[in-house]
């Protein structure tokens, strides 16, 4: 049998308590060698619309303590666009396949199909909410948010899971969303969260600074003029904050981010359009940034399991840089899900032998 679990499912079967747990058990396997990923791989062709690129995109890993691999398949469009004189990235959000697929490495079975619009807004905040449990101040109280999209109100959710916010203070370019967004995460979150008119107000007093933007013009959304002593910095792409940001940072930590192992854009970009290669042996600017700052860059996983110190004082900036996704965190998240699905009974059954084939007979012995 293969459990098919869509996103009104994920939803009512996971809490974001559920995916920071299985996220932070899942990088420690990944510490101990009991865990591995793939490269990331991402193939990207132009449209007829010059600023639009058909993405297929396959991230995998595997957990020896789980006994599974999962491997997330998306076949989406990328399509950039300038505002205010910064590039955005807007994801296709209508109907796309984007799924986790779960195999056992005991019975080698398709497990589950799990739907990941859900899985993946919870999984890039659960993931910043993991390394804030180790590197925000314990009395971490405001949140400054930039952003009022599809990840931002997650980020507020997972937050709030590991830290005893009160107060979160919010920025994003377009005041009617900015301000309706307010409103709702207020009354679902309890707290107040309230709009605020400027950029550079949202640092302000801030303990954590986090960054849930589509911006992909580097340092296009945070200054490092604007922090304070003390915060911790979180961001889904590097770019989101500017040179002195990360200059005045002590430690950067990642999840996926190597010299041979980055995230990039593809070089079919038409002139208009400014952002770097997608490939690992170009000169762009994402290798600038690796070499700047690569002497005080560690992987999460170091820090999870005390291999790297994190916060040393009340006055150290620290940060977390999201950056790409890998395999752990799908695999993680994706097998909680469908352990929680086959406990309560949810989710739609598949014959699993439409996903099983005989060997041919020519390679029997």
């Amino acid at each position: 049998m293969t459990l098919l679990i869509s996103n009104t499912d994920v939803q009512s079967l996971f809490a974001m308590s559920d995916c920071i747990e299985a996220l932070e058990d899942g990088f420690k396997e990944l510490a101990a060698g009991r865990a591995a990923n793939s490269p990331r791989t991402d193939m990207m062709f132009p449209t007829r619309n010059p600023n639009t690129f058909y993405k297929f995109k396959c991230i995998q890993g595997g957990i020896m303590k789980l006994g599974v691999v999962g491997q997330r398949t998306q076949s989406d469009f990328d399509h950039f666009y300038e505002e205010g004189g910064i590039i955005k990235l807007a994801d296709h959000r209508e109907n796309y396949p984007s799924n986790v697929f779960l195999y056992s490495m005991e019975t080698l079975e398709l497990l589950a199909i799990v739907h990941d619009g859900e899985l993946q807004r919870m999984r890039v905040a659960g993931m910043c909410a993991v390394a804030a449990k180790y590197l925000a101040k314990e009395n971490a109280r405001i949140l400054g948010l930039y952003g009022a999209g599809f990840q931002a109100g997650s980020m507020i959710r997972a937050m709030c899971a590991v830290r005893p916010i009160k107060e979160v203070r919010v920025y994003s370019p377009t005041p009617e969303r900015r301000i309706k967004f307010c409103q709702e995460m207020s009354e679902k979150q309890g707290i107040e969260v309230k709009s605020v008119d400027t950029p550079n107000q949202v640092p302000k007093g801030a303990d954590i600074v986090a960054c849930a933007t589509n911006v992909v013009t580097p340092g296009g959304v945070c200054q490092g003029a604007w922090l304070e002593p003390g915060s911790h910095l979180t961001c889904i792409k590097y770019r989101e904050f500017d040179a002195e940001s990360y200059q005045r940072t002590s430690k950067i930590f990642h999840t996926n981010f190597t010299e041979d192992l980055q995230h990039f854009y593809s070089l079919y970009m038409p002139a208009g359009v400014k952002v770097p290669e997608r490939s690992n042996r170009a000169e762009g600017s994402d290798q600038k940034f690796y070499r700047n700052y690569s002497r005080k860059m560690y992987g999460l996983e170091e820090l999870l399991v005390g291999k790297v110190k994190g916060r040393t004082d009340d006055a150290e900036i620290t940060m977390y840089m999201k950056g790409m996704g890998n395999g752990t965190e799908f695999t993680a998240t994706a097998k909680k899900i469908y352990d929680l699905a086959l406990a309560r009974g949810i989710g739609k059954e598949i014959p699993g032998e439409w996903f099983k084939q005989v060997t041919h007979a020519s390679w029997s012995r």
